[in-house]
């Protein structure tokens, strides 16, 4: 499975290195931490599934057919930006985020990148067949190994590429 998805996985990390650029360092370089973990502990359940777990990000679930009642997420950090994709074939739907009063369309394909920690979202249930893949980062992975909790994105953390102009 994790074969079949690196490109996908390649993509929403590369989304998360323009989006957040110190979130996407720190996760590399959590994960990267870990695997060293993994061979000093000599952890063989750990030593298997990382040189094969191809997204920065530390954490993925995944819902089935669920609705999802409004709620803010517990595992992250309120600064750091987690990922939803949804897929299937289903009825139309909205992705709600009642605190700022807006809805989204939520089709089958759809990536949204928000920090669900901070905001209350939801989901209704659907007619059809739906999953979500929420990739994450998650506090404990990062304290475990020592790498800083990064704060919430800002322009200056790309302001410099974007003010340089051509070289």
């Amino acid at each position: 499975w994790l074969d079949s998805m690196a490109g996908l996985h390649a993509v929403l990390s590369g989304a998360l290195r323009i989006m957040h650029p110190k979130m996407y360092l720190h996760g590399r370089e959590a994960l990267m931490r870990l695997r060293s973990t993994a061979v000093a502990r000599q952890d063989e359940d750990m030593q298997a599934v990382l040189p094969i777990w191809n997204s920065v990000y530390s954490s993925m679930s995944l819902m089935v057919n669920r609705k999802s009642p409004p709620h803010k997420d517990t595992n992250g950090r309120k600064v750091w930006l987690d990922t939803l994709l949804t897929v299937g074939r289903y009825t139309p739907l909205d992705f709600v985020v009642p605190e700022l009063g807006m809805r989204f369309r939520y089709n089958s394909g759809t990536v949204i990148a928000m920090s669900g920690a901070s905001l209350v979202h939801q989901v209704d249930s659907a007619d059809g067949d739906r999953a979500c893949l929420a990739y994450y980062m998650r506090e404990n992975v990062h304290q475990y190994v020592d790498i800083p909790l990064c704060c919430g994105p800002h322009i200056s953390d790309i302001a410099t590429e974007l003010c340089a102009g051509p070289a």
